[in-house]
């Protein structure tokens, strides 16, 4: 019976080589230490390379660059030369990736890191509500600095980029103007009456005419002459069609 309890003594308790082992396991890190040997440095390399492009790419706005993290999981070899790059087409402008690749012989590997850059620079704000369909006027906008990649459509930062055009949808006040939602208020619409003005060298005639479309400031129309002629022209504000000879 003592052989007994002895045996059972022994199992309980086990030799100070194995609890030492448990101790020691249970001290082991979930992620491995080595895959991340330098993770800190690599995105400070990232960053410093987004900086210097963005500053080559958009000197004239103010950039803001957020770095994303990689995957914790990620078994990267140490590496002592390390060389971040864009992707072909690839541009810093909004949410994006960096390439961050390893160049030392026998450890090559590449990996993509996510960044977003904002750019901060002029732009046209609206001043009161905006209404769709309502021809902007300069009263209705001032530029203000704004966050440019907001909108992936671009935003207005020139009034010459707002004249002559209505909005498809509302715009509050303080809020930029999208690029997207800007639609051309037609110089001449389908069925004017329109004023022909022909030009050539040394001489210009005038005649009325129909338009037979609708068109924008500059924009090719065709227009019917009271003769019967159907001639293409250059629609100019004030239901005026411009002809060149």
């Amino acid at each position: 019976m003592k052989r007994v309890f002895r045996l059972l003594d022994a199992i309980r308790r086990p030799t100070a080589g194995v609890l030492a082992t448990a101790i020691a396991a249970l001290a082991l890190p979930a992620v491995p230490v080595a895959a991340w040997q330098g993770g800190s440095d690599r995105l400070a390399i990232v960053r410093t390379f987004a900086e210097q492009e963005a500053a080559r790419e958009q000197p004239a706005y103010r950039a803001q660059i957020e770095v994303g993290t990689l995957n914790p999981y990620l078994r990267l070899a140490p590496c002592n030369q390390v060389e971040p790059f864009l992707y072909p087409g690839a541009r810093l402008w909004g949410r994006g990736f960096v390439g961050l690749r390893c160049m030392e012989a026998g450890r090559a590997w590449s990996v993509s890191v996510p960044v977003v850059v904002h750019y901060f620079g002029p732009a046209l704000v609206a001043t009161q509500p905006i209404p769709v369909l309502t021809p902007i006027t300069a009263a209705q906008v001032q530029r203000a600095e704004v966050d440019l990649t907001r909108d992936q459509g671009g935003i207005a930062t020139r009034f010459s980029q707002v004249l002559d055009h209505t909005l498809q949808l509302p715009v509050a006040v303080g809020q930029a103007i999208p690029l997207s939602a800007l639609q051309v208020v037609p110089a001449v619409r389908q069925g004017d009456a329109v004023t022909i003005v022909g030009r050539g060298a040394g001489f210009s005639i005038t005649t009325d005419g129909i338009a037979l479309g609708a068109a924008g400031p500059g924009d090719p129309v065709q227009v019917k002459t009271e003769s019967g002629r159907i001639v293409t022209g250059t629609a100019k504000r004030g239901r005026v069609v411009e002809l060149r000879f």
